[in-house]
């Protein structure tokens, strides 16, 4: 078989494990359930003729009034284009933008290419929760903003105050564009989180296939009805970037996404409900000297765990071993995400298993005092200047301390960059990143 084929028909074949990761389609979720009315037999002439672009506006027609915006968007291929298309529409050069340390490496990919200024902002916390005065002392220290990108919730499932950041975008006259990527279910259930779709913000994406259940690329641009740029304005941007052959298949797995969220399925407020007491029972197993996790702003669907003097990595491993599979675990700790389609009691079981386990005696290295934390980025240089320069060279990174990057290295996921282009190398991405080639800027370029 050649890789990729080798690859698939590998995963396929794990039907014994449960899956508390991306991507959430299953054989339980709307999505896959209907292909079986289609069958492989299908897919060629399903896949083939390009749906008609009044049939692509109606159906997005239709999500704008389900989801209550101005207007929503398709993105068959991915919410990386949804970010771009939405950036492009809400900043030009003239704008200087704040970001979110933990933003995903495409919002800097479309800052660049519109040639805003770019900021970085830390809330000083592990988990990036932001708060209305964190926004107010970045504005106080950086002057004129007229935009800010922040990613809600956080990878492990933590949120911020989008609700007060909004009203001071508002005060200042500043853009809010939030990456609700893994907030896409949030629609699904009033004992979920409120999307900030609703609760406020000027552009809203969404990425479809990690909670939902749609095919991979599948992705929405939402123009919330408080948002203060113009549909129109938006999709002229949206134009320009969405691709003119996309897949049918993924449009087609979107509708049936969107369909899925209302009405949603019987079993979800169960479902959430031993999703909270899971996380409730797993806290006193928390380090309480390291770190300390708000479960009452987290989204009850994702289980954060950071074990006491256990190794997040090593017990995540053994676990898979029995048939759990984890959506990411370093560091910072070991990640779940449950699917609205799973059984509820597929969550007692994942309790039952990881209590077990964390009152084995560990057999690896413990959890380092000093978690994981990203370092905030010391720009030397613009993110094109240093990308496009002609000056550069490779050398590993620990001969490369003190220099300019002209790299991107972005952990994935979900995809945070860990390093910038434009960014002065220290001794903590070495310790992060370990022996790496990377490329640097030769000292004196300034192309």
């Amino acid at each position: 078989m050649w890789p990729i084929q080798q690859f698939i028909f590998e995963e396929t074949g794990e039907a014994d494990i449960l899956r508390f990761c991306t991507p959430a389609h299953g054989p339980a979720s709307p999505p896959n359930a209907r292909w079986s009315e289609y069958e492989l037999r299908s897919a060629e002439a399903l896949d083939t003729p390009y749906v008609p672009k009044n049939s692509l506006k109606g159906s997005e027609a239709r999500a704008k009034d389900l989801y209550g915006t101005a207007a929503t968007y398709y993105f068959p291929t991915g919410v990386s284009h949804a970010i771009l298309g939405g950036i492009l529409a809400a900043f030009d050069a003239r704008d200087t933008v704040l970001v979110g340390r933990n933003i995903h490496r495409s919002v800097l990919a479309a800052l660049a290419i519109t040639g805003a200024r770019i900021l970085w902002m830390d809330p000083g916390s592990l988990w990036f929760q932001f708060r209305a005065e964190h926004l107010k002392d970045a504005i106080n220290k950086s002057g004129k903003i007229s935009g800010v990108v922040l990613t809600n919730p956080s990878y492990e499932g933590h949120l911020s105050d989008i609700e007060g950041i909004f009203e001071i975008c508002l005060s200042h006259d500043i853009k809010l564009l939030i990456d609700e990527s893994l907030g896409s279910h949030w629609m699904m259930s009033p004992l979920l989180p409120k999307s900030a779709v609703h609760v406020g913000a000027d552009l809203v994406f969404h990425s479809l296939h990690k909670k939902v259940g749609a095919l991979v690329p599948a992705a929405l641009l939402h123009v919330p009805r408080r948002s203060r740029l113009s549909s129109s304005q938006v999709e002229r941007h949206v134009d320009l970037v969405r691709s003119t052959s996309p897949s049918n298949l993924v449009l087609l797995s979107t509708e049936w996404a969107i369909q899925s969220i209302c009405p949603n399925p019987s079993h979800l407020p169960d479902l959430i409900q031993n999703c909270r007491r899971l996380t409730e029972t797993l806290v006193p197993h928390q380090a309480p000297d390291v770190l300390s996790i708000d479960i009452h702003a987290s989204d009850p669907m994702v289980v954060h765990l950071l074990p006491r003097n256990k190794d997040p990595v090593s017990l995540a491993e053994a676990l898979y071993e029995v048939g759990l599979d984890y959506e990411h675990a370093d560091r910072r700790g070991i990640v779940y995400f449950v699917s609205p389609w799973m059984d509820p009691p597929n969550i007692s079981f994942l309790m039952r298993i990881l209590l077990e386990r964390l009152a084995m005696p560990s057999r690896g290295r413990p959890c380092k005092a000093n978690p994981f934390r990203y370092p905030m980025p010391r720009m030397a240089l613009d993110f094109w200047t240093s990308i496009r320069s002609e000056r550069s060279r490779v050398c590993s990174l620990k001969h490369a301390l003190g220099s300019v990057s002209c790299t991107l290295i972005a952990d994935c996921p979900p995809g945070i960059p860990l390093l910038s282009p434009g960014e002065i190398i220290s001794e903590s991405h070495l310790e992060i990143l370990g022996e790496r080639n990377v490329e640097i800027l030769d000292r004196g370029a300034t192309r």
